[in-house]
């Protein structure tokens, strides 16, 4: 057996037997039992039962569905932590609220003993800072493993849209790339309304091609149909003063179509893919975003530029969205922080993502 990597379990079993030989009573009470300890958590119900076996009354003091990081005793709960004979409890800072609570408790307060110590005697551990070292020892010596994040060029669409004179709608997609170079209006529209079977009559004049029908509706003496463009920074249609073949889609995201009688906000707004990316809504719309519970700015031991933030994650899986400019390659580190959230099985399993800019590595 390794007595060093023992030395903290043979050290919490001490405590343990000792603290029932002293504090639960004499040999007269063995056949009663030799009364009641009230433990913090399961792990040290699990040592305290197996030391005092049928003869300790072992009871379990934060219900077992909330993780014990989080748990904070109820009035309840110190009334009958006041009438038990021992309380055990993990200690190395799992329990936040021991000590208030046993303070404020006075003289009703029972004896309290801490199950765990380092083998050096230390009763708390700096967990963050076991962490923080942890990752920029990671970030200086690897080993990396090397993943392109930018992966293939995003498709770039257009979008021809048409509101016919009876209020109804047309909203066609066009990827850039099928569109031959320089397209222009009159290119986006044939392209789309041809792949979607839509006739459209032109005639061809002084000023370029001139839209006369659009499906089934051809303008007459009464009307005629209007050409607009998106406004990008107003998320507005604009009449246009150009003709279609003088409207360059390098210059234009989107065109429409539209009866000279309609009202322009009657126009549907261009809905694309990538206008989901760019507001954010995409296919993750409905998610909920994490923020970081802590930011260290330039930890000493790290390299240049790193920065750690520190999240509270729920059990499951989760997506890690992040925007960057100007930096071409970074390295990546995500670490579960121990202590509380290494000791209990409902942890919330924090992960710390460390990254920092640094052009002698490939992109991770």
């Amino acid at each position: 057996m390794n007595l060093q990597n023992s030395s903290p379990l043979l050290l919490a079993l001490m405590l343990i037997t000792s603290s029932l030989a002293g504090c639960l009573g004499t040999g007269d009470d063995t056949e009663d039992g030799l009364g009641t300890v009230m433990v913090s958590t399961y792990h040290v119900q699990q040592l305290a039962e197996a030391v005092g076996g049928d003869l300790v009354d072992v009871q379990l003091l934060s219900p077992s569905n909330i993780p014990v990081h989080d748990y904070e005793p109820t009035p309840a709960d110190v009334v009958t932590l006041s009438s038990v004979d021992l309380f055990l409890y993990h200690g190395l800072g799992l329990e936040t609220w021991v000590d208030a609570t046993l303070d404020s408790m006075g003289s009703s307060a029972p004896k309290a003993v801490s199950t765990h110590a380092m083998p050096d005697g230390d009763i708390a551990l700096e967990f963050e800072a076991i962490l923080i070292a942890d990752l920029c020892e990671h970030l200086n010596e690897g080993p990396y493993e090397a993943n392109n994040l930018t992966g293939e060029e995003e498709e770039h669409h257009h979008v021809l849209v048409v509101l016919y004179p009876d209020n109804t709608s047309l909203v066609l997609e066009a990827e850039a790339d099928h569109l031959p170079e320089n397209a222009t209006g009159w290119n986006l529209t044939t392209d789309a309304l041809g792949d979607n079977n839509v006739t459209i009559n032109a005639t061809l004049g002084t000023w370029g091609n001139y839209v006369t029908g659009i499906g089934a509706f051809e303008a007459d003496a009464s009307w005629y149909w209007s050409l607009y463009v998106w406004n990008e920074t107003n998320a507005t249609w604009d009449y246009s003063s150009l003709g279609i073949d003088d409207v360059h889609m390098d210059d234009t995201e989107h065109i429409a179509w539209a009866p000279s009688t309609s009202n322009v906000t009657d126009i549907p707004a261009p809905e694309t893919d990538d206008h989901a990316h760019e507001d954010g809504h995409d296919e993750h719309e409905g998610h909920e975003h994490a923020s970081a519970e802590e930011t260290i700015d330039e930890p000493s031991a790290c390299p240049d530029h790193t920065m750690i933030h520190i999240y509270g994650l729920e059990e499951g899986e989760h997506v890690l969205e992040f925007e960057a400019s100007g930096i071409e390659t970074f390295d990546l580190v995500v670490l579960k922080m121990g202590g509380a959230h290494a000791h209990d099985d409902h942890d919330h399993g924090d992960d710390d993502h460390d990254d920092h800019d640094d052009d002698d590595h490939d992109d991770h």
